[in-house]
């Protein structure tokens, strides 16, 4: 298993990401409905790929992180408008 493998199962288990930060970021997402958002230290980009998935509305994600592998990843797990840094 990669290291990106690796923190991408990391994210997937996390209990306080996935019970507590995507909701709360999800309930004010749908509140405000920023058309663009900006996702610095992504990682894998699983806050944005799973939040984007629950969003009503499409907006323009920008994602960056200083490991291209988890960059390269993240763009192999999207379907939205989304832009890699």
């Amino acid at each position: 298993m990669t290291e990106t493998e690796k923190w991408e199962e990391g994210c997937r288990t996390d209990r306080v990401r996935n019970e507590f930060i995507i909701p709360t970021l999800h309930n004010h997402l749908e509140q405000f409905k920023p058309q663009k958002i900006l996702d610095i230290g992504s990682g894998t980009a699983y806050i944005a790929r799973t939040i984007d998935k629950l969003l009503s509305y499409n907006p323009l994600w920008t994602i960056i992180d200083t490991s291209q592998e988890r960059i390269d990843f993240a763009i192999s797990s999207v379907s939205s408008e989304t832009e890699f840094i």
